[in-house]
């Protein structure tokens, strides 16, 4: 073949191909274009024939839809109910200051008045009653006596709850009235549960003994921190009880003050039996060790003609230094010093009750957040200047510049109650949410006890944070209120070197008749040791208060943000409600148990998702825990977001 004649014709080759060529490739486009046009017609076409075939709901699905958004407003309502009869009827969180008034002015407003922030009509002069030391602060020791032997910073409570500490020779406002009222209602309400936990660290409980071999007269009892064998002898010895004492722990425990550990024992279950006082002498008792009694009729006798059944029931007689909250250092209340990390960033004023107008000009604690003004105003993160250290700004009459905290702690109703009444997150018909933090000195072991027993507190305490870190201050003992100390004893306050401290007696029956020499005797155990196993805890959260239960009125509002809906009708109150909730007379419980917080009438309270602490500054936290173990992140760094359980 003539190659030359190719090369010369190769244009009119390429002329005839290139036809050929853009033919298939047109039929290879619109064949492969063509079928996804069809597939999607009749994607098209398929849901035509669906929407063609449905219709417009029916009256009877509205009719349903109304009548579930009915039921879901009487629940709300219901919750409402419920409580608000728990707080004010079951638990009586509202209870006015007793007063000493032959003609019960008081108890006649508490009667009359049961809506919180209604005026009162006060023309009897009760206010002037309500102002008497020995009834509006005699409610404030009375709260404070509730949690004893638990301390409170500096051996006084005037040092850790906000009260008035003058009213003055002014009238008391209405306002002023209820905003005293709720500053003693909920610091009583944040100081049950540590009652609670001392209660219960009191308790021992009975050990089962194995199946036919009870002996009723040999028994063995427990708690976190002993075990406690008792026992009768029935021959020739029934008038002594006798026990073996066993430290469960893994470090040292003091006996109690004296270097003797009194204990309750009851012989039978009756109700009117009385116990046995029982004690059991010794400095202290090493880690896993045990200790038994000898025979001593004045610490083991059983008094004459006391009926002997069996042994049913023990409880200890706590002290200052068996106590498992051993002191109470900050109670803090609708503040913004109160709030957790996260809300401290976020929300920089609070709000007033609904019968107060805001005030633009309010005090820092209230409004801003610390430290805004120039002041050094920290939050509680870290509590005070270091672990175990007094912090002055919770203090009054420290010392502290004008504007601190502590100068809101005490003082005239005007800077004390008017100067907080800035105090709520979240004011609604309902309910009023408020900020608290509490910080305290409490054996690590009771720890999850503190924060279940304020999970479980009837305030409806929202826990969103808590941190802790080992305590390394000093405890001392405080004097009993018209005693003089003992040999050893100090005014409370803190020591320079407690390590080589000698611990003091502090309080207990210096005259007793039956201990000789009991008031010469002091603990060779030094701060270091009794202090080992303590720590500083602080809690943040939100609390609620239930505003008292009125039906509420229709509305057309569709949103379920209202208490009631269309054609709802109210929640119907019990025909035995009480007309005075707060009074002792007021009626039984409520029944049934109150519905868990998922059940929140009305508004909802801010759920923050758990936040990470942050390392406090200044004083850097131990990473060595209360019992010794080496820990990677910040001493008790911890966050919840209501993950305790509650009853």
């Amino acid at each position: 073949m003539d190659k030359n004649a190719l090369k010369k014709q190769h244009f009119w080759f390429l002329t005839g191909l290139a036809p050929l060529l853009t033919l298939i490739a047109v039929v290879i486009i619109w064949t492969d274009v063509g079928g996804a046009i069809e597939k999607r017609s009749a994607e098209i076409e398929k849901q035509k024939k669906e929407l063609a075939g449905t219709r417009a709901p029916g009256q009877k699905v509205l009719k349903d839809f109304d009548a579930q958004t009915a039921e879901l407003a009487k629940k709300k309502n219901q919750l409402w109910l419920d409580n608000w009869q728990r707080q004010s009827v079951q638990h009586k969180l509202f209870d006015w200051p007793v007063d000493n008034d032959p003609r019960q002015r008081l108890r006649k407003l508490e009667l009359r008045y049961t809506k919180f922030g209604e005026p009162i009509n006060d023309t009897d002069d009760a206010f002037e009653v309500f102002k008497r030391k020995d009834v509006y602060e005699a409610a404030y020791a009375k709260v404070a006596d509730s949690i004893r032997p638990t301390s409170f910073l500096g051996g006084r409570w005037q040092n850790v709850l906000r009260h008035v500490s003058d009213w003055g020779q002014k009238r008391p406002t209405s306002a002023q009235i209820w905003l005293a009222l709720e500053d003693l209602w909920v610091q009583r309400g944040l100081l049950k549960p540590i009652q609670l936990v001392n209660q219960s660290a009191a308790q021992f409980q009975l050990v089962p003994a194995p199946a036919g071999a009870d002996d009723p007269f040999h028994r063995t009892f427990r708690n976190k921190i002993w075990e406690l064998e008792l026992w009768i002898d029935k021959n020739g010895g029934d008038n002594l009880i006798q026990a073996k004492l066993t430290n469960r722990t893994d470090r040292l425990q003091l006996l109690g003050i004296g270097n003797t550990m009194r204990l309750k024992v009851w012989l039978s279950d009756q109700q009117t039996a009385q116990p046995v006082d029982f004690r059991i002498e010794g400095e202290f008792v090493p880690a896993q060790a045990s200790i038994t009694t000898k025979p001593n009729p004045r610490l083991h006798g059983i008094p004459a003609g006391t009926e002997k059944q069996k042994i049913t029931r023990v409880e200890q007689v706590l002290d200052t230094q068996t106590v498992p909250i051993r002191r109470l250092d900050i109670v803090e209340i609708g503040t913004l010093r109160a709030l957790d990390a996260r809300h401290h960033s976020l929300i920089t004023a609070l709000k007033p009750p609904a019968f107060l107008a805001p005030d633009p000009a309010a005090t820092a604690s209230s409004t801003s957040p610390p430290g805004s003004d120039g002041s050094d105003d920290a939050a509680l993160m870290p509590p005070g200047p270091g672990p175990g250290a007094t912090d002055p700004r919770m203090i009054p009459g420290a010392g502290q510049p004008p504007g601190i905290a502590g100068s809101l702690l005490a003082g005239p109703p005007e800077t004390v109650l008017l100067g907080n009444k800035n105090r709520y997150l979240e004011v609604s018909p309902q309910v009023r949410r408020m900020p608290f933090a509490v910080s305290m000195v409490v054996d690590q072991m009771f720890m999850q006890d503190v924060l279940v027993a304020y999970a479980n507190s009837p305030l409806r305490c929202q826990i969103t944070q808590f941190y802790w870190q080992r305590f390394r201050g000093s405890l001392k003992s405080s004097p009993t209120p018209g005693r003089t100390p003992g040999p050893g004893a100090e005014e409370p306050g803190y020591i320079d070197n407690p390590e080589t401290y000698v611990l003091p007696l502090g309080p207990g029956p210096l005259d007793d008749p039956r201990s000789p020499g009991f008031a010469s005797r002091v603990s060779t155990v030094s701060e270091g040791q009794v202090t080992s196993g303590l720590v500083q805890l602080t809690i943040h959260g939100i609390l609620t208060l239930y505003e008292k239960y009125e039906e509420p009125k229709s509305t057309t509002d569709p949103t379920g943000e209202n208490p009631s809906e269309p054609g709802s009708g109210p929640a119907a109150a019990p025909a035995n409600l009480p007309v005075n909730s707060n009074t002792p007379e007021a009626g039984a419980n409520p029944a049934g148990t109150p519905a868990d917080s998922t059940g929140t009438p009305a508004t909802t309270p801010p759920n923050p998702p758990p936040v990470t602490n942050p390392t406090p500054t200044g004083n850097p936290p131990s990473t060595t825990s209360p019992a010794g173990s080496s820990q990677t992140q910040p001493a008790g760094s911890q966050s919840t977001s209501g993950s305790l359980p509650r009853n």
